[in-house]
């Protein structure tokens, strides 16, 4: 019976590291993904939202900016995927604020929160 449950325990903890691991490569590839070089000249809004069909995280970062009242261009993957792919964004959502002369002031990758964002825009 003991050494079962020594089993059992160290399935657990071999458990608990594997899923560490996957979460902190996850987070090294959304702080790779947000960081990355955009080419956003195609676009002339300041305020970009990048999104996907079937995203909850897009959905949480449309129903935030619009409780906003912030006005935004949204870029669909689906609707403008060459548009998208161009601009070189590899994960959605993702916010980005620009400045009048369309240099980034900023942006958001992934989850957003309404304090986030609202400092983002904040910032423009």
């Amino acid at each position: 019976m003991g050494e079962a449950l020594g089993r059992v325990a160290l399935a657990g903890v071999a458990l608990a590291i594997g899923l560490g691991i996957a979460w902190w490569g996850r987070a090294g590839e959304r702080r790779r993904l947000s960081r990355a070089d955009l080419d956003l000249s195609a676009f002339d809004a300041r305020v970009l939202l990048f999104t996907a069909e079937r995203c909850s995280r897009c959905e949480r970062a449309r129903r935030l900016l619009r409780g906003s009242g912030m006005v935004f261009r949204e870029v669909a993957f689906e609707l403008e995927p060459e548009r998208f792919r161009g601009a070189g964004v590899g994960g959605v959502p993702l916010l980005v604020v620009r400045d009048e002369s369309g240099a980034e002031m900023g942006r958001l990758a992934g989850r957003m929160s309404r304090r986030s964002v609202r400092r983002l825009l904040a910032t423009g």
